[in-house]
């Protein structure tokens, strides 16, 4: 899959960089959107010493801290492929929650898209739909559910 011919999505990296590109490009979210590096592959020294400036495990790949709709922020948490959410991913999507943070883990870029576009309410780009996808989430209606119920 390719993001306006440049990029082949064939990893999370990709996914990630593809959607701070899009935030970039409608201009909604790219200013208080951040990614917080404790991911990846360290040697003892090196993951202790991160450990000790704190950082946590199970910290979504992607953090806004801008209020919208009845949420205090929008956090999401990339999955390329079968992965799935870790338990420690599990607690900070419960801790979150529970601070009335939008969560949202997902492996369809789509979705995630959808999901930015609608928390910052923006018309949704067709020209980088279409050069993401063909198709259009049918997981989208989950969470927009989601978030009827949660304030109820």
């Amino acid at each position: 899959m390719y993001l306006n011919g440049k990029l082949k999505i064939k990893c999370e990296d990709h996914m990630q960089i593809a959607l701070v590109e899009y935030c970039r490009k409608v201009g909604e979210g790219a200013e208080s959107c951040f990614h917080t590096p404790n991911g990846g592959k360290r040697g003892a020294v090196e993951a202790m010493r991160f450990k000790t400036m704190g950082v946590r495990p199970g910290i979504p790949d992607l953090l806004w801290l801008k209020s919208r709709h009845r949420y205090k922020g929008l956090a999401i948490e990339l999955k390329y492929g079968d992965n799935k959410q870790s338990g420690d991913q599990k607690i900070i999507q419960e801790e979150l929650e529970n601070e009335r943070f939008f969560y949202l883990a997902s492996n369809d870029l789509i979705e995630m898209i959808d999901c930015i576009d609608w928390y910052f309410g923006v018309n949704t780009n067709v020209e980088i739909q279409a050069s993401l996808s063909k198709r259009k989430s049918e997981k989208v209606t989950s969470w927009r559910n989601r978030e009827r119920k949660s304030f109820r």
